[in-house]
């Protein structure tokens, strides 16, 4: 399945509804419940995404709830460490295994970067760890705030689609 197919399919399957960005511009709302009930689109999703990680990564990290998904889905395709954050709860981040990888450089999962404040919280965590975040990698990057908030921490942002693409796609689908 080439990028295209894939944007389509995503826009049928785990569209909500058409939003608006904070910033005014249209975007799709991701739906990650239906990720857990479609293993074959997970595994797509995840095949495509592993072709956007650096060389050099040597551990991945799930960011709670949005990147568990994802994460697992990894599992199955490639041969590097991986762990998962969780959330307790008080919806407060647990780290669980992370502590063995105290002074690695890793990249963070999550299905959806819009203004990065979940991340910036994981990264903010994990560095308190002895872990520093070098990319952030994602199925849908939402406008650019949470771009430019995640590279002013050092962070460059991988994603497979922009919100934009997909409400485009969508658009086709109707």
């Amino acid at each position: 399945m080439n990028h295209t197919e894939l944007g389509l399919l995503i826009a049928r399957n785990c569209y909500k509804e058409d939003t608006y960005t904070p910033w005014g511009s249209r975007a799709i709302s991701f739906d990650r419940r239906i990720l857990s009930t479609n293993p074959a689109l997970l595994d797509e999703i995840a095949h495509h995404l592993i072709k956007l990680l650096p060389n050099d990564i040597s551990l991945l990290i799930g960011n709670a709830n949005g990147g568990v998904p994802l994460t697992q889905a990894f599992r199955r395709n490639i041969q590097i460490p991986i762990t998962i954050l969780q959330k307790d709860d008080q919806n407060n981040l647990v780290v669980g295994h992370c502590n063995e990888y105290r002074g690695w450089v890793a990249t963070l999962v999550d299905d959806t970067l819009c203004k990065g404040s979940r991340i910036v919280e994981a990264s903010n965590l994990l560095n308190q760890l002895g872990i520093t975040i070098k990319n952030v990698l994602c199925v849908i990057a939402r406008g650019t705030i949470g771009i430019a908030n995640l590279r002013e921490r050092n962070i460059t942002t991988l994603s497979l689609f922009t919100g934009e693409e997909l409400a485009r796609y969508r658009s086709k689908n109707i």
